[in-house]
């Protein structure tokens, strides 16, 4: 005979959500900029956000992806990097850098990624 649980509360889930990172964003319409996080924004907005960069890789094409986690809140996201922007910001593309970066926020196979448009190094 089993017995009941005497676990109480939700579990955590396995795998950490890579879309729940602090970002900025700025709404055009009421002139409003918002601090909110990835999950809330939709796809197509521009946000900003200040990251270090966990991970990169090189993909097909002379573009770009990686892993950013926010200073704001250590939670991460994944970014992608056009073949422009991975050529333009290629000498502060390295793991550990802090960086500023502004992009647009898109839908990869149903998971929320902030495509990357333009990034600074920061020292803070």
């Amino acid at each position: 005979m089993s017995q009941p649980s005497l676990t109480t509360g939700r579990t955590a889930p396995t795998t950490p959500a890579l879309d729940r990172m602090a970002v900025v964003h700025y709404n055009p319409l009421l002139h409003l900029t918002t601090e909110t996080t990835l999950d809330r924004v939709k796809a197509g907005d521009t946000v900003t956000a200040t990251v270090t960069l966990t991970s990169i890789r090189q993909t097909a094409g002379g573009r770009a992806s990686g892993i950013v986690t926010a200073l704001a809140d250590q939670r991460s996201a994944i970014v992608t990097f056009s073949a422009d922007t991975n050529r333009r910001l290629a000498r502060i593309l390295t793991t550990g850098n802090r960086l500023i970066v502004r992009g647009k926020v898109a839908i990869v196979n149903g998971q929320r990624v902030l495509d990357v448009r333009n990034g600074v190094a920061v020292t803070v």
